[in-house]
């Protein structure tokens, strides 16, 4: 996309919906958008590395392209308003960035499926206290599920559930207990996902 679209986003701008249109090419870095504006750019053939995102984003939506290298290590902290983060379809690699991922403490959806990132499920996630859907699937993460997921308290009614990678995936249920409201929690088709910590009601 040319440069000149970026420069020219109005400071007002609370939706930028440019989903489904097959644009290629890289994205600025910093993606520069206006605070508290819903991003949805998914479904195209951006490429390279993601950017780093301006502060206040509420809704980013990057899902479906051909994103590439790891996420940044400090999403968390540059966009700790999030509400909904998709970043599933692409070709990212590396850890989830435990360091800065628990700081989007607003976050609700966050989708990282259909990746190649590696290593455990970060264990700060429990201070996504908001957090109502969580998908890590088909990706190449191993370790525990951490127990303190369990222990996440949001507004709705759900169960909270993982699935694990194997000829045909089983599922470990978790209860939060104490008749709280309890979270919907998948993780599907990883390779060595699930052992240790997953204690309750599990089926392997």
């Amino acid at each position: 996309m040319p440069s000149w679209f970026w420069d020219q986003l109005s400071s007002n701008l609370s939706l930028l919906n440019i989903s489904f249109d097959r644009i290629r090419g890289e994205l600025p870095n910093p993606l520069k958008v206006p605070a508290f504006a819903d991003v949805s750019m998914k479904s195209n053939l951006f490429e390279g590395p993601l950017p780093n995102l301006s502060n206040g984003v509420e809704l980013l939506d990057l899902s479906g392209n051909r994103f590439s290298g790891s996420i940044p290590p400090n999403i968390g902290k540059v966009s700790p308003y999030l509400i909904f983060l998709s970043l599933s379809g692409n070709s990212l690699s590396g850890l989830i960035p435990s360091s800065s991922i628990g700081e989007m403490q607003s976050l609700q959806v966050l989708d990282l499926s259909n990746n190649n990132l590696i290593g455990p499920i970060p264990t700060n996630l429990y201070n996504c206290s908001f957090l109502k859907a969580l998908d890590l699937g088909h990706n190449n993460l191993n370790g525990p599920i951490p127990s303190s997921i369990g222990s996440l308290e949001p507004a709705s009614d759900a169960s909270l559930t993982a699935q694990q990678n194997s000829p045909k995936p089983s599922l470990a249920r978790f209860e939060t207990g104490n008749n709280r409201p309890r979270i919907e929690h998948l993780i599907g088709r990883n390779s060595d996902l699930g052992r240790g910590e997953a204690k309750a009601g599990c089926a392997y």
